[in-house]
């Protein structure tokens, strides 16, 4: 019997269709200093680089959920929900690729939202709507 879920709520920080990823991944902060870093060090390709966003982390940390590199630049990644369940914190999202003509344009997408703190491990369901099924380990913040 599967254990019940409850919603948790959640606010969009930023969306893009490069993070250099080449993997799926999952990765929470729960510091801004952490956060400008990792931003700085994915952006350190792009002149200029995007301003890194800057949410308050008061009584909450920041989520940054990437597909992976992607066959075409025009996927989108979604984030349907973020539930409490199994004992941790799961993000549910959609990655759908176009149904139109494809270019050779290799993206990363990625999100970054904000929640609650949570001590609990991190997971991504990461649904593909279109293409092959791909998933990242879960983290502990």
């Amino acid at each position: 019997m599967e254990s019940a879920s409850e919603a948790v709520p959640y606010e969009l920080v930023a969306r893009d269709s490069r993070s250099g990823h080449d993997e799926p991944t999952i990765t929470a902060y729960r510091s801004l200093g952490s956060w400008r870093e990792h931003w700085s060090s994915m952006h350190n390709k792009s002149c200029p680089a995007p301003p890194c966003p800057e949410p308050d982390l008061s009584g909450r940390m920041l989520i940054e959920i990437t597909a992976g590199g992607t066959w075409t630049g025009m996927a989108t990644l979604e984030v349907t929900a973020v539930q409490q369940r199994h004992g941790g914190l799961n993000v549910l999202a959609t990655l759908d690729y176009p149904t139109g003509p494809c270019t050779d344009d290799i993206g990363n997408p990625f999100v970054v939202l904000t929640t609650p703190v949570f001590d609990s491990p991190v997971v991504l369901d990461l649904s593909v709507l279109h293409g092959i099924v791909r998933t990242a380990p879960p983290v502990t913040p």
